[in-house]
């Protein structure tokens, strides 16, 4: 990220890029492991998504898996084209990080919180996009984008202040 300025110390300061690590499931692609989706904010704080100069940027806004802490949250069935149809909706432990961008320094950070507690109710939805009708599939607990998520960040941001 060249042309990244050190945090500033203060969050009225602060100009970030968010991103929410993407919680691995076991049929995913190698290649998404490990993979950070930029989310835009509406906040003072916050850089839009898709910016591609770095000039301001003094803050990222990780939200990470915490390792070891995936789980199975529910089991679900449906019948797909008169078969029995099932999936797995995973969760797991986010973890919120402030990172210095000129030194991937820990600025702050959040205490761990399950995904679930995000959306106590959910209940199973619809089946993953690419189950076959009578397959097993796997899906994760939150879209990158939640905005409960998103709440969740801009709760803590707050606590910053």
């Amino acid at each position: 990220m060249a042309g990244a300025q050190p945090y500033p110390g203060d969050v009225e300061q602060m100009q970030a890029l968010m991103a929410i690590e993407d919680l691995e499931v076991p049929d995913q692609a190698p290649e998404l492991r490990g993979f950070y989706t930029p989310i835009g904010l509406d906040r003072p704080w916050a850089l839009p998504s898709d910016v591609n100069e770095w000039d301001d940027l003094n803050a990222l806004i990780c939200v990470d898996v915490v390792p070891g802490s995936e789980y199975v949250r529910l089991e679900c069935a449906d019948q797909i084209e008169g078969r029995t149809t099932t999936w797995e909706v995973w969760g797991s432990q986010l973890q919120i990080r402030v990172i210095d961008p000129t030194t991937a320094g820990l600025v702050a950070e959040d205490e761990p919180f399950d995904s679930d507690t995000l959306l106590p109710h959910l209940p199973c939805g619809d089946p993953p996009f690419d189950i076959e009708p009578g397959g097993h599939g796997y899906m994760a607990d939150l879209p990158p984008g939640f905005v409960i998520t998103r709440e969740r960040v801009d709760g803590f941001i707050r606590t910053l202040s």
